[in-house]
């Protein structure tokens, strides 16, 4: 890793810094350490397993709130410029909480940019709560309505969701579904009876596969090769750090 990402990162795992990424929105430092091994599947697992279903969660409730938002800020212009400045201070402001210790002699200013975070994030709340006016039309309506319906049905499962969704970029949340797919494409390929040569294997990975994705029913790469037999998908996999662990 560049010594410019080796500072506020030394004493973190490649995944932990691949988190910090996400949050940061920083695509760049996101694609040095999927590169060096890191796993968005390991990021968002849950307490008793890694879940291929919270990204998907989180891919698709950015897509409704993004919409959501987009329909509100036709109406509400004047909202505009504070929502962009909370995009734009949540991953400053996050580096910058993370790099002030306990005891810091900043504590004075690390309470202003808490105070200033809470500012900013009351007015996504707004968006995503306030009434409508006549001026709204049908569609407009039932675009918000969808959104609102999924946050408060998703909330009630894991409330995480919503708190990624707002902080993540256009340019992350685009970055994140192109990850996706790819890992999906390497799972679909694996769980099929067919013998995929670990030459094609290693042109998925090379494109950016996760070696250590996770299915909908908890699979990962390594365990579809041994399910089905494919045994130089298999011997790429491990050589390209690939686990039968929970990751």
């Amino acid at each position: 890793m560049e010594d410019h990402y080796r500072a506020p990162y030394a004493s973190l795992n490649l995944n932990a810094a691949l988190d910090r990424a996400v949050v940061q929105n920083d695509v760049l430092l996101a694609e040095k350490v999927i590169r060096l091994g890191a796993s968005l599947f390991y990021i968002y697992r849950t307490s008793l397993n890694m879940k291929y279903r919270k990204i998907e969660t989180i891919l698709r409730m950015y897509d409704s709130w993004n919409a959501a938002c987009n329909v509100h800020l036709q109406h509400h212009p004047e909202i505009a410029a504070p929502l962009a400045a909370l995009h734009d201070r949540l991953g400053s402001v996050e580096k910058q909480l993370a790099q002030m210790r306990e005891d810091s002699p900043l504590l004075e200013e690390k309470a202003s940019i808490l105070r200033k975070m809470q500012r900013l994030s009351r007015l996504v709340r707004e968006l995503e709560t306030s009434s409508l006016d006549e001026s709204y039309s049908t569609a407009e309506y039932l675009v918000i309505k969808a959104f609102r319906e999924e946050r408060k049905r998703i909330c009630e499962i894991d409330g995480e969701v919503i708190d990624i969704v707002r902080r993540i970029h256009g340019t992350m949340a685009e970055y994140l579904k192109h990850m996706f797919q790819k890992a999906g494409r390497l799972l679909g390929l694996l769980s099929q009876r067919g013998s995929p040569t670990g030459k094609v294997v290693e042109e998925y990975i090379r494109d950016g596969a996760d070696v250590n994705a996770v299915d909908a029913h908890n699979m990962t790469p390594l365990m579809l090769a041994r399910r089905y037999g494919h045994t130089e998908a298999e011997q790429v996999l491990l050589k390209r750090g690939a686990t039968l662990l929970e990751v």
